[in-house]
């Protein structure tokens, strides 16, 4: 767990349904939708799939969360998000820094993930999280006006302890 001026970000090791509701109550707060309890159940049991809630001492329930995938030397942030009056206060890097920590630990080599090409400030807690541009997909978001928008890929490299 990574705590940072008492915001924590703790590992869902084996998700309840309450906790399973939280990240449904905060994709749907965040982006306007949810992919529903009953996929994100099936997601968060998943082996190789990591589930964070990040938590503030100002505020009784969760305030941001992160959901992320391994397979074999790769891993994927599916999801992350703050809630608005939460954001700028490093939550977001809290999580995507102990994903990378959760990363390591499985010796996955790189992480990647796609963000919508105009949320500056994801770009921007990924930025200083070390992830770098490296490519795009055209159309991939759609927007509440129905249009469409690019997706950046982002990758960031890790190492492991012994250098490799």
């Amino acid at each position: 767990m990574i705590a940072h001026s008492k915001i924590h970000a703790r590992r869902l090791l084996s998700p309840n349904d309450k906790e399973i509701r939280t990240v449904s109550s905060l994709q749907n707060e965040c982006f306007g939708f949810s992919w529903g309890f009953d996929a994100l159940k099936q997601l968060v049991t998943t082996e190789n799939v990591l589930t964070l809630l990040a938590n503030t001492p100002h505020r009784e329930n969760s305030v941001g969360y992160l959901m992320a995938r391994s397979l074999h030397d790769e891993a994927e942030i599916l999801t992350m998000g703050v809630q608005a009056p939460c954001r700028k206060m490093g939550i977001g890097t809290i999580l995507v820094m102990e994903c990378r920590m959760w990363a390591q630990e499985k010796r996955v080599s790189n992480i990647l993930l796609e963000v919508e090409e105009f949320n500056y400030a994801a770009q921007r807690v990924y930025e200083k999280c070390k992830f770098d541009h490296v490519g795009r997909r055209r159309c991939y978001y759609s927007t509440y006006r129905n249009d469409m928008t690019d997706a950046l890929i982002l990758r960031a490299t890790l190492t492991t302890k012994n250098g490799q």
